[in-house]
């Protein structure tokens, strides 16, 4: 059995809006049916003037009880899905005086194992549900009638299965247009709903416009053993049934046992015969044997009542197990279906999730299932596979095709470090202190740059004709037509762990892990000004696992396992999302102020996974050769992903 601890967060009544959040959990014959429900609501006054107005309280309070008799008071059809939507449908139907937008989840227990219940989402208006599990957000329902075309009394809705310390987040359109989603990330792992809300009210009560805003906050635990959710007494119980049967009580076997006794020392006795009772044998011998056939009868009869007991209850269980199974994931399905061109990301999680439900059921050691469920299942399973296959991105390289052997170029070249700008390409030579450029549109390259100025080199970036690298002395300039080479940044003493350079607008920044910072140095007739902080005042933004940044107006910066946002010196909110798997071992990242893709190489899981610049995951390209990849650089221009590993420069074809 499952409870919820619940906290909610409601903007002030004003005359055109009114909100609310209703949380219920009924009794436990209740709940097992129905489940427990909670909703976030928000009433707009469409017919408001200065003769007529609504209260809105009352009137509010009005929808919620009709909600609360439509959903509790009437049984469940077709399936709990479609009774929550109708309940919702009903009540937009009904009162369509006032614009209603909301978000509605029921949970329902359940006893599958390892999962703690099944929750049924709907939404209409604007709004979004999300789920902390295991301190990962994921948005399970999102819900918005600005999309051209839209009706904004369509009903949305999604589902999902509940773990143990899932917590839930119900929130209306205006809360989210007043609490950025990184702040409500934040909030949601502090896991406790109270210490939830009190980090968010003060922003959505900070506002003079907050009356749109509902939000619920729920903790789901595992209730613990005998703890009852109705206080029912156990008089009152046995109150409504009939008087048990004492015979009842006793163990089946016990029973049985009992019944083999008694048979036998009747057969005893029966064969015990006096010489009176030879001589009047009769209807006394027959009264036995007849006694006997029925007691055996009885025992026979009893056996199979057992037995078919037994294997009713055991139909009964598989039947349960599977149904449930199979509600979910089958309109999971269909709804991704549904979603492939509209919302991909959403797509793939939702097959994601229904292929994982299906994985565990059939894994499971204790599973109840019959084999033609189980083959229902495994079938079901292998067109998710296939669908997946088709909507995830996955673009499975067998061979990258050579683009440049580096040491025709120059004998015993070996590249560490690349750059593009537009068809301009340089790769650096740590070892020997060497800089090629490269024009990628006629695949020829030569030695650019050299000497001691470029001992101790590191990094390397173009930009305009003009190569930059940082070496032992500071950054060094090289001409790419002229081939001459100068010391424009001296290294300064404050530098502490340089490893990202880049070169944009004709600026200079360079990444210092060690500081936290990133150094700009602008550009000058005669060179680079005076180094200074890029980043906004009191702005101290943690990078210390930064492995590398691109430019394209804004500053992007790979983690080991996130990416970082700035504009103009600022953190911008900024998550990534849908991506199945975490990054290993990423080192580079790379974008340019004409794409709308962001581009990281993943050494560890073999791959380049692109991102759209809101955080999407839209595909990935994988390749073993990865694995042995230095740096990447990708142009769009020519459709192609450049990957430097040695002598050798191969590319992969971006898709159309």
């Amino acid at each position: 059995m499952l409870s919820l601890s619940v906290s909610k967060i409601v903007g002030a009544v004003s005359k055109e809006r009114w909100s609310q959040v209703h949380s219920f959990e009924p009794s436990q014959e209740k709940l097992a049916s129905h489940g427990a429900l909670l909703l976030a609501i928000t009433l707009e006054d469409l017919e408001r003037s200065a003769e007529s107005e609504l209260d809105l309280p009352s009137f509010g309070k009005e929808v919620l009880q009709r909600f609360h008799e439509l959903y509790y008071g009437a049984e469940i059809g077709e399936s709990l899905f479609e009774h929550l939507r109708g309940t919702l449908r009903a009540i937009v139907d009904e009162f369509a005086e006032v614009r209603i937008e909301g978000i509605a989840v029921v949970i329902l227990p359940t006893e599958l194992p390892g999962k703690l219940g099944i929750c049924y989402l709907a939404g209409v208006g604007s709004g979004s549900a999300l789920t902390l599990r295991q301190d990962q957000p994921y948005r399970v329902l999102e819900v918005t009638a600005s999309e051209e075309g839209k009706d904004a009394h369509e009903i949305v809705t999604s589902s999902g299965f509940v773990l143990d310390g899932d917590v839930f987040f119900l929130g209306t359109g205006d809360f989210f247009r007043l609490v950025p989603l990184a702040t409500l990330k934040n909030a949601l792992s502090f896991h406790d709903p109270q210490e939830v809300s009190s980090f968010l009210a003060p922003q959505v009560h900070g506002s003079e416009d907050n009356s749109g805003v509902a939000a619920v906050v729920a903790l789901i635990r595992k209730q613990a053993r005998g703890v009852q959710m109705t206080q029912t007494s156990p008089e009152e119980v046995m109150g409504r049934e009939s008087a048990p049967d004492p015979s009842r009580s006793v163990p089946v076997m016990q029973r049985i046992r009992g019944f083999a006794s008694r048979i036998a020392a009747f057969r005893e006795r029966s064969s015990v015969k006096t010489e009176a009772q030879i001589l009047v044998k009769s209807t006394e011998d027959r009264r036995r044997r007849l006694m006997f056939s029925v007691a055996f009868a009885l025992l026979l009869l009893l056996l199979l009542s057992v037995i078919f007991g037994w294997r009713q209850r055991v139909q009964e269980e598989r039947e349960q197990v599977f149904g449930e199974v199979w509600e979910v994931i089958d309109h999971q399905y269909r709804e991704a279906i549904e979603l492939v061109t509209l919302n991909p990301l959403r797509s793939r999680s939702l097959l994601t999730e229904a292929k994982g439900t299906i994985e565990d059921a059939l894994a499971a050691q204790d599973s109840r299932l019959s084999k033609p469920q189980k083959q229902q299942l495994t079938d079901r399973l292998e067109e998710m596979k296939d669908f997946l296959e088709e909507v995830s991105g996955e673009h499975r390289v067998t061979e990258a095709p050579l683009f440049m052997d580096l040491s025709i170029v120059r004998p015993d070249t070996s590249g560490n470090a690349l750059a593009l700008y537009e068809k301009t390409m340089v790769i650096l030579d740590r070892s020997s202190g060497v800089l090629l450029g490269m024009d990628i549109s006629r695949i020829s390259a030569e030695a650019v740059g050299g000497g001691s100025l470029l001992s101790g080199s590191q990094l390397t970036s173009v930009y305009a004709g003009r190569g930059f690298v940082l070496a032992s002395g500071g950054v060094v300039e090289v001409s790419l037509s002229g081939k001459t080479s100068v010391l424009v940044v001296e290294r300064d003493p404050e530098w502490a762990d340089i490893n990202g350079l880049e070169s944009f607008g004709g600026n200079l920044y360079l990444l210092d892990r060690g500081n936290g910072e990133i150094f700009r140095y602008q550009g000058t007739e005669g060179g680079f000004g005076a180094r200074d902080s890029w980043f906004g005042e009191g702005v101290v933004p943690n990078l210390s696992d930064a492995v590398d940044m691109t430019i394209d107006g804004d500053i992007w910066v790979l983690s080991r396992q996130d990416i970082l946002h700035f504009r103009s010196g600022v953190p911008q909110a900024f998550t990534i999302a849908g991506l199945d798997t975490p990054f290993s071992d990423p080192i580079a990242i790379d974008t340019d102020p004409e794409s709308e893709r962001l581009y990281v190489l993943d050494r560890g899981n073999r791959r380049v996974v692109v991102f759209d610049k809101s955080g999407e995951y839209r595909e990935q390209y994988l390749w073993d050769g990865i694995a042995s990849v230095s740096d990447m650089a990708v142009s769009e221009t020519e459709k192609k992903i450049f990957l430097l590993s040695g002598k050798n420069i191969n590319s992969i074809a971006l898709s159309e």
